[in-house]
């Protein structure tokens, strides 16, 4: 990892956590400007590490699309978040004219790589410590994103020496520290004009300018508390309030909360809270004394009297003395019921959803079955190797999962059901060759070979709108690969060992001991000792060796099978 590399990784780091503390303090009142910051600065961050990390100039485009992404949009937030903070409000047209040019900028940003508008050209280069950059050729495009950055800096710096001037009522410091922001702003581009090649500046003044923008909020008391429960208390029409002071002294109620709860009625101010089975007190009681426990403000979704309530409880403090206790109730009972209507009709959704794709899935399962069933009809040689070939994979994964192999249930009902689908691409095979009764020329065999490929492709065209990947995954697999031989002499593509999927490698154990043991026109069944030696003798040259000891294991359950047919 090159130097470089490290120090775009420092900054993206920084950003990211400069990022948490601010996801951690920020209240509904934060300025939405602030949120959207915080937001693309460890996007473009990240595309800062990118660009250090990428291995050619496709990579190195794509890095310089993400970190435009900042570039484009960050100047107007900040401009944005100063308007706000001096009270100034803007016309919505001017608003979205300005937007709307950033938009078009980071349009032509998106053309790198394409065009020549924003970069004319660039060539990928090694520094001697290892790490990659991009020497550019800027396009006209770039010219203008300078330009657009100065237009959307200077409303914001004009405004705030306005205001100095005119000794608005708006903390120094605040001003001081803004002004430290647009100084680092403008001056991330002159700096990258003197940087060293290939490193930039701008990653280290979006961390610096995420650690101002932090020490703002702090100046402008965006995490003050007692601004959020003013205006909750100004929405008392909406909302029901109780409060209590420390030693549990009940202090008032607005007139929602006596709506929501007659009982307190009853209670006198300054009066100790007492719990009273069945009424609001009891619930208030165990709730000051869980927020005395724990330090901090929960959350209730509280029932009464038949009413669905959703309840903050707060605590007042002073320094770390709490003061008293603060509890919100708004009315959710229309939002409960409507929820539970939802989750209702969800509900029986979902089991309608379900019946009717089991019902799908049965009759794409009847379908396929079906086919099976067709291909082997026209086979006049192996009647019967459909069903055999699925028990005899039945009671081989059965043995394997019950002697330690690490098979997923999920994936032994796949292959169990796509077991007799293997061989669907003999119905692509003429019957005059199908349905020879003899052994076949060697020009035969090789038409005869196609149907591993061509089943591959039936299966996968016919499962298209099936919705388990695995199964489809399986299916295709068992059909193109059962042929293949673990020393790579088989079938159709040669594969050798673990390149021949699992459930291909005991799909061709099933395939050729049924051929063994059962009669076909050509042959007489073999007895199930030369079966057994034939594909015992097979293991590490036709079948995977590490499928030996499974099954040889279940050899006197698939002869019980096959002698009870």
């Amino acid at each position: 990892m090159g130097a470089f590399t490290i120090y775009y990784l420092i900054c993206f780091i920084a950003s990211a956590v400069c990022t948490l503390i601010f996801t951690w303090k920020c209240t509904q009142q934060t300025d939405t400007h602030y949120t959207i910051m915080f937001t693309l600065v460890p996007i473009s961050e990240m595309g800062y590490v990118m660009m250090s990390l990428s291995h050619n100039l496709e990579e190195a485009y794509l890095a310089a699309k993400i970190i435009y992404i900042g570039g484009c949009f960050l100047q107007l937030t900040v401009t944005m978040s100063i308007f706000n903070l001096y009270g100034v409000k803007l016309r919505k047209m001017l608003v979205t004219a300005m937007f709307a040019i950033s938009l078009l900028m980071y349009s032509t940003v998106l053309t790198i790589g394409t065009s020549d508008l924003f970069y004319k050209s660039a060539e990928f280069l090694s520094t001697p410590d290892g790490s990659m950059i991009v020497n550019k050729q800027y396009g006209i495009m770039h010219t203008l994103y300078y330009v657009m950055v100065a237009l959307f800096t200077l409303p914001g710096i004009i405004l705030m020496i306005i205001n100095k001037t005119n000794k608005r009522n708006i903390p120094v410091k605040t001003i001081m520290l803004f002004i430290t922001l647009e100084a680092l702003t403008v001056s991330s581009f002159f700096l990258g004009k003197v940087a060293p090649r290939g490193i930039e500046f701008v990653p280290a003044v979006y961390v610096a300018a995420q650690i101002v923008y932090l020490m703002i909020m702090t100046r402008t008391g965006l995490y003050d508390v007692s601004r959020s429960a003013a205006e909750n208390m100004i929405r008392k029409g909406e909302n029901g309030f109780i409060c209590f002071d420390g030693s549990k002294n009940y202090l008032g109620s607005n007139e929602t909360a006596k709506n929501y709860f007659p009982e307190l009625e009853t209670i006198l101010i300054d009066s100790v809270l007492e719990s009273r089975e069945g009424t609001i007190f009891s619930s208030l009681s165990e709730w000051i004394d869980v927020l005395e426990k724990k330090g901090r403000s929960r959350k209730y979704s509280f029932e009464y009297n038949d009413r669905h309530y959703k309840v903050n409880a707060d605590i007042i403090k002073s320094g770390n003395h709490i003061k008293g206790y603060q509890f919100t109730f708004d009315d959710e009972t229309t939002e409960h019921e409507y929820m539970q209507l939802i989750v209702n009709y969800n509900t029986e959704l979902n089991r309608e959803v379900e019946e009717k794709t089991m019902h799908i899935r049965d009759m794409q399962d009847k379908m396929i079955l079906s086919f099976a069933d067709m291909v082997e009809n026209r086979d006049s040689s192996t009647g019967g190797h459909i069903k055999r070939t699925s028990e005899v994979i039945r009671i081989l994964v059965a043995q394997m999962k019950e002697n330690g192999a690490h098979l997923s249930d999920s994936f032994c009902a796949c292959l169990i059901k796509a077991a007799p689908m293997h061989d669907l691409g003999k119905i692509a095979v003429d019957d005059a060759i199908l349905r020879k009764p003899g052994r076949f020329t060697p020009e035969e065999f090789e038409v005869m070979k196609t149907h591993a490929a061509k089943g591959a492709e039936i299966v996968r065209k016919s499962l298209e709108g099936y919705d388990d990947e695995e199964f489809k995954r399986v299916a295709e697999n068992v059909a193109h690969y059962h042929h293949e031989r673990w020393d790579g002499s088989g079938y159709p593509c040669g594969l050798k060992g673990t390149e021949i999927p699992l459930e291909a490698r005991i799909m061709a154990i099933a395939d050729v001991y049924d051929a063994l043991v059962s009669k076909r026109c050509y042959k007489e069944s073999m007895s199930f000792d030369q079966a057994y030696d034939i594909i015992m003798d097979g293991m590490g040259k036709h079948f995977d060796k590490k499928l030996e000891k499974y099954f040889s294991g279940c050899r006197s359950k698939l002869e019980e099978y096959y002698s009870a047919l």
